[in-house]
């Protein structure tokens, strides 16, 4: 049984796709000179609350508990209620609110301000620039060229497998207008909120990994 039937058994679909490039984000958000730091790092026995959920929210879409803790930690950071001083206060500022896990129902630190409205307007609609895989090292390669050759013996017979192999090896240039669509980025002014009950906000603390953000001058 193939690993696509029993997918289909679940009453689910199986989609994969070999991607050989993606968007290149940070290109694409350069203009806006902000620098995300401090929250990304492997979490290990040391490191238990490293953040691993980000999600992003417009601050008209913040909660009123959500919106006391922005102000508070701006407030504590000495930027007056103003995150780095970058801007007034839009509806439309993003916020990236970090958790520990996806599952969490409470934040790990206060909504961090990382794109003001004012800053956003210097980015373009979409990316379009690509950044291209890793290239395989030289071992993987000959390893996997000589797992094609095996499967094309008759004993397998597997050729489709065979090629997706070769094609791993030597992918072919990746052009923007391949990629898939950013349907969701396009439509910008659709904003969908997915609401709820919200949690308590948490007794929070400085931790060594919190998210921080730097507002770089603007050219």
């Amino acid at each position: 049984m193939s690993l696509a039937e029993r997918v289909g058994r679940r009453k689910e679909i199986l989609v994969v796709e070999c991607l050989n490039g993606v968007r290149d984000a940070w290109s694409w958000l350069d203009d806006a000179c902000v620098e995300l730091y401090n929250g990304f790092c492997k979490r290990h026995a040391s490191a238990a609350e490293v953040p691993h959920s980000f999600s992003f929210r417009l601050r008209c879409d913040l909660s009123g508990d959500e919106l006391r803790m922005a102000a508070a930690a701006a407030i504590a950071a000495g930027a007056s209620g103003v995150a780095g001083g970058v801007a007034a206060e839009s509806p439309n500022d993003v916020f990236c609110l970090v958790k520990t896990f996806m599952a969490d129902a409470r934040l790990q630190q206060a909504p961090l301000l990382v794109l003001p409205a004012a800053r956003a307007q210097r980015v373009r609609a979409t990316p379009n620039m690509v950044v291209k895989r890793h290239n395989l090292s030289e071992r993987r390669a000959r390893e996997l060229a000589s797992f094609a050759r095996v499967l094309e013996q008759p004993a397998y017979n597997l050729r489709a497998a065979a090629a997706y192999m070769r094609h791993l090896v030597a992918p072919a240039p990746v052009r923007v207008d391949e990629l898939p669509p950013l349907t969701w980025l396009e439509r910008s002014s659709r904003r969908e909120y997915f609401g709820g009950a919200h949690a308590p906000p948490p007794a929070l603390r400085e931790i060594p990994w919190n998210l921080k953000v730097r507002f770089k001058r603007l050219s």
